[in-house]
């Protein structure tokens, strides 16, 4: 972890410049420059990672389908 990044959630990996997040922020995999943007906004606490998991399951439900983007584009017909 870098001096100057303190958040009790963050846990470094053997990738360089690649960390863990223990409350799943930026999917778990944050770069030290995404811990740097949560920690300076007061992002990084339990409560607001709930608050977006919550409302990333109301706007992405499990039952719909997936779209994966440019790839189930109509033009993507082959």
């Amino acid at each position: 972890m870098r001096d100057d990044v303190n958040c009790e959630y963050q846990a470094k990996t053997e990738t360089k410049n690649l960390f863990i997040c223990k409350i799943g922020m930026y999917g778990g995999h944050p770069y030290i420059g995404n811990c740097i943007a949560c920690i300076r906004d007061n992002q990084n606490n339990p409560e607001y990672a709930n608050e977006l998991a919550s409302r990333s399951r109301k706007s992405h439900p499990e039952s719909a389908g997936k779209v994966s983007g440019c790839c189930d584009s109509a033009l993507n017909y082959r």
